[in-house]
């Protein structure tokens, strides 16, 4: 990959990881009003001073990620710690991230991002992404910090909110490493994997409307200009509620 490429690629990862929350917590404050949740509801999940929707109570207590809203205002990513979300900051080591109802707080699903966000402050150089496919079927969860990809899953969803998971950065980071050939001198262990849209003619990650999520997968040596770049494209399946995932393509961009 060219060296502005590389530039590029660093700065759209600075921009996504620095992103501004306050229209998206707007957002959210919105949707859950427009719902007409009833009483209970409301007591399950209900707007903080700054908008953003709070459900459950005390130590069981998630706080709504922003961006994260599925499209129907139905469900959304949300974080929590030992004790609650009352706390000045989180500590990584022991956040927990799941997938909510908003309709009535119910967790329907336990992630493996490290991300989280008070009224005062967020993770640094964290970000946690839901991909939401058509129909609300489902949803890819991403997890990133500042140089790697850590959880990549693809989350199905019954009607009756029962949720599955399948593990995808197992499959595309093997296939990405399986093509790399990294050079006189270098080992595939000292390559970095990395999700994102795309640099260079920005495109947000998406699932399309044939179930394929599209995205770059990036191997890239830290605080170098070396990077291979993949084109990704991966079937998401759900067969009876059970996860499937195929990779459709892989195709590695010309320097």
């Amino acid at each position: 990959m060219q060296r502005d490429e590389a530039a590029m690629r660093r700065d759209h990862l600075a921009r996504t990881l620095t992103r501004p929350m306050t229209a998206a917590a707007a957002l959210l404050a919105a949707l859950l009003a427009a719902a007409g949740a009833t009483h209970a509801a409301a007591q399950a999940c209900r707007p903080d001073d700054k908008g953003v929707p709070v459900c459950g109570d005390g130590r069981d207590a998630v706080r709504v990620i922003a961006d994260t809203i599925s499209p129907s205002g139905r469900f959304a990513f949300a974080w929590g710690g030992p004790d609650g979300i009352l706390v000045e900051q989180g500590d990584p080591d022991t956040v927990r991230t799941v997938l909510v109802r908003l309709a009535d707080g119910a967790t329907l699903a336990t992630l493996g991002g490290q991300y989280w966000e008070t009224q005062k402050w967020r993770a640094n150089r964290e970000e946690l992404l839901a991909v939401w496919a058509p129909g609300e079927r489902g949803v890819v969860e991403i997890a990133n910090n500042r140089w790697a990809t850590y959880s990549l899953a693809w989350h199905t969803l019954a009607a009756d909110g029962a949720s599955r998971r399948l593990d995808l950065l197992k499959l595309v980071e093997g296939a990405a490493r399986n093509k790399l050939r990294p050079g006189k001198g270098r080992s595939r262990d000292e390559f970095s994997f990395h999700v994102s849209g795309d640099p260079v003619n920005p495109k947000p990650i998406r699932i399309d409307a044939r179930g394929r999520l599209r995205f770059v997968s990036s191997l890239f040596i830290m605080k170098t200009d070396i990077a291979v770049d993949f084109d990704t494209v991966v079937e998401l399946k759900d067969r009876g509620g059970v996860p499937q995932a195929e990779i459709v393509s892989l195709r590695r961009r010309p320097r």
